[in-house]
């Protein structure tokens, strides 16, 4: 039985950058079941062609990221796979 993991973006992480209009998205990977937080768990955002690792705390960060709809896939051995939907719509982040 795979265990499922709970995807925490902070804030959904999103902020915007001044000149560029970039964004961060950040967040923390914790397990569903006992609310520990997961390390080494894969973030990818496929679009972009960009993975990143959690850290040993569960957190990840993506930075310079164009302002638009992401979706982040989220992957770890023993764990059920889940994708996260990331978009910026009239200035508000969701």
């Amino acid at each position: 039985m795979k265990k499922y993991i709970v995807v925490l973006l902070v804030l959904v992480g999103i902020y915007n950058s001044l000149a560029q209009k970039n964004n961060t998205i950040s967040g923390i990977i914790n397990d569903k079941t006992t609310k520990q937080y997961i390390p080494n768990v894969l973030i990818t955002i496929s679009d972009l062609h960009r993975t990143i690792q959690s850290d040993s705390n569960g957190e990840f960060t993506f930075t310079n990221i164009p302002v638009g709809s992401y979706e982040l896939q989220v992957t770890c051995v023993g764990y059920k796979s889940k994708s996260i939907f990331v978009y910026e719509k009239d200035g508000k982040k969701f």
